[in-house]
């Protein structure tokens, strides 16, 4: 009878030890054009990447209103590397693009989201997902999550909760993330990326500096190009002028 009872034991430990392997493809809206990103996982990481990359330069116009000439810029991607974020449980890394189309992998590490899971629950596709809302970074998200997938893992660098997150969205809808397609593999759950791309990553402090000084840069780069008669953009300590987007991330708070 205890070889039998150690026996079931041994096949119970040995299924939760299995790696589950999955790909999960979000649809991305909020303040851009829709986006589709793919999230491979296992138990040891997630892998969160952009697909379907466009690569478009930033567009300057040159308006007259009333007899004065004014000035409208629109930024666009650069770049034809897709962004990621990859996930190993202890670290997050995500590739960025700053506004010169010169891009950086950035490191962070000890992201904390403080979620309050609910009893609310709903269907997407063919997973019961259960509500769980937290505060991030100066921006209050909910979020949606599967138990039939425990792992801790989600899109963006959203993390934390017992399931894998299927929808995640902020209040101020800058962020809507919907999963529209689940596969769960069983197999093939080999890191897809080479962790040697991180050997040269910088951290979050020393990103913030260099993203303000990429957008000092890139104003100075337009007001060079703008035609005689238009009202130079201007460029002081705070770059008031830079280029501006509503904040999902507000780093004044506390990490």
């Amino acid at each position: 009878m205890k070889n039998i009872v150690l026996l079931f034991f041994m096949c119970s430990l040995s299924c939760l030890c299995q790696d589950n392997c999955g790909n999960v493809l979000y649809k991305v809206t909020g303040t851009y054009d829709i986006i589709y990103y793919t999230m491979r996982f296992s138990n040891k990481y997630s892998y969160y990447e952009e697909t379907k990359i466009q690569k478009e330069s930033e567009k300057i116009e040159v308006l007259k209103e009333n007899g004065n000439v004014i000035k409208n810029v629109t930024i666009q991607k650069q770049s034809l590397k897709p962004m990621f974020f990859f996930n190993d449980r202890k670290e997050l890394y995500f590739l960025t693009e700053y506004v010169s189309g010169k891009t950086d992998i950035v490191k962070e590490t000890n992201i904390k989201w403080d979620w309050k899971i609910l009893p609310d629950e709903k269907k997407i596709g063919n997973f019961t997902v259960q509500k769980a809302t937290a505060k991030f970074r100066g921006s209050s998200f909910t979020g949606w999550f599967t138990n039939t997938i425990p792992l801790p893992y989600g899109p963006w660098k959203a993390k934390g909760l017992p399931g894998i997150i299927l929808e995640i969205y902020d209040d101020n809808n800058l962020l809507h993330i919907t999963a529209i397609k689940v596969s769960l593999t069983g197999e093939n759950c080999k890191n897809p990326i080479d962790k040697m791309i991180f050997k040269n990553s910088i951290d979050i402090y020393t990103f913030l500096k260099k993203e303000k000084q990429e957008d000092v840069d890139f104003i100075k780069k337009l007001n060079a190009k703008l035609p005689k008669g238009a009202k130079k953009f201007n460029v002081n300590e705070d770059c008031d002028d830079c280029p501006k987007q509503l904040k999902l991330e507000n780093f004044e708070e506390k990490f």
